[in-house]
């Protein structure tokens, strides 16, 4: 076999995966923790400003 590197396709599936991965225990996280969200909603709004 040839040593052949990462597919972009590969490397797409990987970061898709991740980030549901991520997703899925941030939604978890932020359902049993809902100030959390509150806090850095607020920070990220007052970051845009």
């Amino acid at each position: 076999m040839k040593d052949k590197k990462f597919s972009p396709l590969t490397i797409i599936c990987v970061i898709i995966g991740i980030c549901w991965v991520v997703s899925i225990v941030g939604i978890g996280y932020f359902i049993s923790h809902p100030e959390i969200i509150g806090h850095w909603f607020s920070r990220l709004i007052s970051g845009f400003k």
